[in-house]
């Protein structure tokens, strides 16, 4: 998971936080027409000049949504400072900035402040907007105030009940996108993961390759020492799989004792090796696994790569087990075989 997270995962995206700070940096102006000429519109300038730098930063990837956000909330929060200490404004203006800043700032703190800490991060911007407004509308507006404290606890108890139940709705996902046994990505999350690194193969580089790896004589081991032993040395494999991967790698349960890596940026030469290292790995555990593996090609389908490693893991379990094969123009013609019988079945 990453560090912070938002109301609904995803949102805070490059195009929702550009928009936000064209939008204000369009309102800005306007501050020039309210009524009180105070010290604090000379940092007008200065302040657009940020916003401009942020946007840019954010337009050409220098810099992620999170951060622009983070940026974004630190200038709100000093500019709500300054329009408290350096401007004068009527009671009606003073309510309406403590209402906007109050309701629009904890949101944003919500979808930018680190997970663990967000919505206390949240409760203590709100308060600071409200003492903000305190101090422009103590002691002549106390009914505004006492009006703006109520909207603002309002939007708060809706925005932590809301942030409630996205927690639990995203640890629903995630559990759904997990083997409960061996704590690995199901074949769901690796099939949509497969779907995006197919879609970016092309002929100028490495690529990506997959390796279909299943137990040998596994129902054995099931049958001779029990489930329990059987699902012991399943989390076993889990282990040696997650530590034999680089970062940018996945590893799922593809399914019972068969699991899937995907080897970003690895052609057949590389991925035999990494494929040897953990059939060997593997070896000095209570079974042996037979490993196929396959190099993605250019306009292929997910389907039609996965079958021609299974080709290959069936001719290793053919030529003997606890072998590694790489997918060959047989593994081709084994694929399509494998394909057709799967469509039958399906009809």
């Amino acid at each position: 998971m990453p560090d912070s997270s938002a109301l609904l995962s995803g949102r805070l995206t490059k195009r929702s936080m550009a928009w936000l700070i064209v939008a204000v940096m369009a309102v800005s102006p306007s501050e020039f027409l309210s009524d009180g000429v105070g010290p604090f519109k000379l940092t007008l300038l200065p302040r657009l000049v940020f916003l401009a730098a942020l946007l840019a930063g954010l337009l050409t990837d220098r810099i992620t949504p999170i951060r622009a956000g983070r940026a974004f909330l630190a200038l709100g929060v000093i500019t709500c400072l300054g329009w408290s200490i350096g401007s004068t404004v009527d009671p009606g203006r003073a309510g309406v900035e403590t209402v906007g800043y109050g309701t629009i700032m904890p949101l944003l703190t919500m979808l930018v402040a680190p997970r663990t800490t967000r919505r206390r991060w949240s409760v203590a911007v709100a308060a600071l907007m409200l003492g903000t407004g305190s101090f422009r509308l103590l002691p002549d507006a106390p009914i505004t105030l006492m009006q703006s404290f109520a909207i603002i606890a309002t939007h708060a108890a809706a925005l932590l009940t809301l942030d409630a139940h996205t927690d639990r709705a995203e640890e629903a996902g995630q559990l759904a996108d997990l083997d409960p046994l061996t704590g690995l990505e199901n074949r769901r999350p690796m099939v949509r993961r497969l779907t995006t690194v197919t879609a970016a193969i092309d002929d100028t580089g490495p690529g990506a390759t997959v390796l279909m790896i299943d137990l040998d004589h596994f129902k054995a081991l099931n049958d001779t020492r029990g489930h329990a032993a059987g699902d012991a040395t399943l989390v076993e494999i889990a282990e040696i799989l997650a530590h034999a991967i680089r970062p940018g790698d996945a590893v799922c349960r593809w399914g019972g004792e068969e699991f899937l890596v995907l080897l970003g940026r690895a052609d057949l030469d590389a991925a035999r090796h990494t494929a040897e290292r953990i059939r060997a790995a593997i070896s000095r555990t209570d079974v042996t696994a037979s490993i196929g593996a396959a190099q993605g090609v250019p306009g292929e389908l997910v389907e039609q790569w996965i079958a021609r490693a299974d080709a290959a893991l069936y001719t290793a379990k053919q030529d003997g087990r606890d072998r590694v094969v790489l997918a060959s123009d047989d593994c081709r013609d084994a694929a399509e075989d494998i394909l057709g019988e799967v469509v039958h079945r399906s009809s």
